[in-house]
């Protein structure tokens, strides 16, 4: 049919093999037999059924198909092919059983109720009214169904394909809901849209460049891929989101207010924002996020799996239930870390030159710390941090890579901080409950700009090395667990010269096996209960040590006589005493030279003993005047004389004759023999003789009577010089 011709078949029928049909000119038909036309021909002419009357349109394939005018019934035996133009009518349509394949290359779909909808051929397909589809939808591979501003609706039984559609619609249902839909379906419109409920091979909730919330009618499943567009919100409400889904998205958010234990699916990868926001109780599932907002009501962090954050997290207000769970904030760019109470708290990804953020406040680790980040120009940013470990079991520092913290405070009512892995402490280490288990290749590290340790004490320290750097007076607060009790045996160094200066210290609660040999003159005994470690591992420093000890060290009697002593490699030396301390069954040994050595083990020794100097009573007072040693007022008798009950009763005069102290309970000397050679030693510096345990300086007279009533006397000058109180109180100070 020649161009700009027209073959007008009237009411006739047109019929035959119809070998060839060529032309671009117009077929028109008002026959209404169910066969005006061949049928399964291939029209490249345009074909009109064009009679006032009912007609059937039989299946073929078509260019531009014209339906209108009266009545029309789709044939339903097999498909209608359409490559160009549809131009239906006003009358009524018998669809049942048809099926409709607009196969051309960009095509538009009118306004129209089909059974059978295929979009196929080469190019998308673009809706310009309301469809509806009550068989099967065929969206073909790579093609797109565009329903535009108008909806989609319709009994739609089946849809297959693997293309698009895609909805521009604002009603409260653009398409069908409650549907599996097997081809990718995309929510476009630039404003707020409702995405029904269904499950969903491929959703998009996009828009344009200023996307507002597309929200959620019902539960919604993806088992392929959720796309939120740029900018965008999709709301799930309190609908819950399921599916084996994987998601792409950038700056895009999805929220729900669901409170089920599963709002959304578990172990997934969320490319976009994820916000709690409901104002009630809800869990928050495992998975990796992009960024994770939990703020509004009470949240349950799931223990099933890790919470993996690579951007921001917003703990939010509420309570929070956070036991076996852990969270890795595993992001690649700068990350800062929120002040929150966590159970597990792990730190990762690669973060090149980007920081890792610990901010002003106290972040809270109940069970472990992991650090497995890496950088290649960032580093840690700690200013006002605190980082809290305190539960009630072990807690283990661990992970791949060392962490760096500003304030680490332990305060465990039970269990053990456990390194494996080195830790940097910039700011202060504060040990107020729990012990610290250190290793050779474990252990902490206070930088030049951390303050001395707060707090240590038999509950509380650290066991294995500890290294500081910097010149300030350091107390490093060691310990050993393998002790039950009395752990805590600090080791003290005055300031090194420099800020580079760095030195370990350990203290072990078992005899050492460096040697015996003692320095000679100088040194009679050294501990056989323990000893410390001390380690300079940069500068050059002389520094010197304080030892302290404890209930369940072994040999401290005289403290006195007791010296500090450092092992040179051949012998123990002494360092001397500078006095010390003691409160109850601990005290401190200051050291009185400076330790200048790469490592020294050190010990606590006693000097060599002294004759102990004694006087003899007399039954009369004489001239003689005995002058008494640091406090001790040492004695025997005359004659040989044997005390039955072991208490002898004496008073001391002043040089006034007045009575400074008398008592019954003078004891011998637990050394002297039971009879003959025996002698008593009196301390001046009890408190037994006075509440302070001082008489004053001046002279004295003793009196001595035993149960005869037997009196001896002794005549003897106290000096009291000032650096103690009463020897035996439970506070004090001492000198060599």
């Amino acid at each position: 049919i020649g161009s700009s011709r027209t073959l007008d078949m009237a009411t006739y029928a047109l019929s035959g093999t119809l070998s060839s049909i060529s032309g671009t000119g117009t077929l028109q038909t008002q026959n209404t037999s169910g066969t005006p036309i061949p049928v399964a021909k291939t029209w490249v002419s345009i074909v009109e059924y064009n009679s006032a009357s009912a007609q059937t349109i039989v299946y073929g394939s078509y260019v531009n198909l014209n339906a209108t005018n009266g009545d029309r019934t789709l044939s339903a035996s097999d498909t209608v092919h359409i490559s160009g133009s549809y131009t239906t009518g006003a009358g009524a349509y018998t669809v049942a059983g048809s099926s409709v394949d607009f196969n051309g290359s960009t095509q538009n779909i009118p306004a129209f109720t089909f059974y059978n909808l295929k979009a196929g051929g080469s190019g998308n397909k673009t809706a310009t009214g309301a469809l509806v589809v009550n068989g099967g939808l065929t969206v073909a591979s790579g093609r797109m169904l565009n329903m535009a501003t108008y909806a989609l609706s319709g009994t739609i039984s089946s849809n297959a394909g693997g293309g698009i559609l895609q909805t521009s619609n604002n009603s409260s249902t653009p398409i069908p809901s409650g549907l599996t839909w097997n081809i990718e379906v995309q929510y476009a419109l630039d404003g707020a849209q409702s995405i029904v409920s269904g499950t969903y091979s491929n959703l998009l909730s996009g828009g344009g460049i200023s996307i507002p919330t597309k929200a959620a009618t019902g539960n919604i499943t993806v088992n392929g891929l959720l796309t939120i567009g740029s900018n965008g919100t999709f709301n799930l409400s309190t609908y819950l989101l399921s599916g084996s889904l994987t998601t792409s998205g950038i700056v895009a958010t999805l929220t729900t207010q669901n409170t089920t234990s599963t709002p959304i699916p578990a172990g997934k990868t969320w490319a976009f924002s994820v916000k709690y926001n409901s104002a009630s109780s809800q869990t928050i599932v495992n998975g990796n996020y992009a960024a994770l907002d939990a703020t509004g009501g009470d949240r349950v962090l799931s223990p099933a799996g890790n919470i993996g954050v690579a951007g921001t997290f917003a703990p939010g207000a509420g309570t929070f239930i956070v036991t076996g769970s852990t969270l890795d904030f595993n992001g690649t760019s700068t990350q800062t870390i929120p002040v929150f109470t966590y159970d597990n708290l792990i730190i990762s990804g690669a973060h090149t030159s980007n920081n890792v953020t610990l901010p002003s406040g106290i972040i809270a680790v109940n069970g472990n710390l992991t650090f497995n980040q890496t950088f290649a120009g960032g580093a840690f940013s700690t200013a006002g941090n605190t980082i809290l470990l305190g539960s009630g079991s072990n807690q283990y520092i661990n992970g791949s890579a060392s962490g760096t913290l500003g304030k680490l405070t332990v305060n465990k009512s039970a269990g053990k901080v456990l390194l494996t892995t080195p830790v940097t402490v910039e700011k202060q280490l504060i040990l107020t409950e729990g012990i610290v288990g250190a290793s050779a290749t474990n252990f902490i590290t206070l930088t030049s700009t951390a303050d001395t340790i707060l707090g240590g004490s038999d509950s509380s320290y650290v066991s294995g090395p500890l290294k500081k750097i910097g010149n300030i007076a350091f107390t490093f607060a060691l310990g050993d667990t393998l002790l039950a009790s009395g752990a805590y045996h600090p080791l003290g160094i005055t300031a090194p010269s420099t800020a580079t200066d760095a030195y370990t210290g350990q203290y072990y609660s078992t005899n050492q096996t460096y040697g015996d040999s003692l320095q000679v003159d100088s040194l009679q005994y050294i501990s056989d209960c323990e000893y410390w470690n001390l380690t300079r591992n940069a500068g050059s420093s002389t520094v010197v040590p304080t030892l302290s000890w404890n209930s369940n060290s072994c040999n401290i009697d005289n403290y006195e006589d007791l010296r500090v002593a450092a092992w040179d490699g051949s012998e123990w030396k002494s360092m001397g005493s500078d006095g010390g301390t003691f409160d109850g069954a601990r005290g401190t040994l200051i050291g009185l030279t400076g330790l200048s050595l790469t490592a020294a083990p050190l010990i606590i020794a006693k000097k060599p003993a002294k004759p102990v100097p004694y006087f003899i009573l007399k039954r009369t007072l004489d001239a003689g005047c005995f002058l008494v040693q640091k406090g001790k007022l040492n004695f025997k008798f005359d004659e040989e004389y044997n005390d039955t009950d072991g208490l002898l009763a004496f008073t001391i005069y002043n040089d006034k004759v007045h009575t400074v102290k008398t008592t019954n309970q003078l004891i011998p000397s637990p050394k002297a023999s039971s009879f003959g050679e025996k002698w008593f030693s009196l301390n001046l510096w009890d408190c037994g003789i006075s509440p302070t345990g001082i008489i004053g300086n001046g002279y004295y007279i003793l009196e001595v009577k035993n149960e005869k009533q037997e009196k001896w006397y002794l005549r003897f000058k106290h000096q009291y010089t000032g650096l103690v109180l009463c020897s035996s109180a439970t506070v004090g100070t001492f000198r060599p």
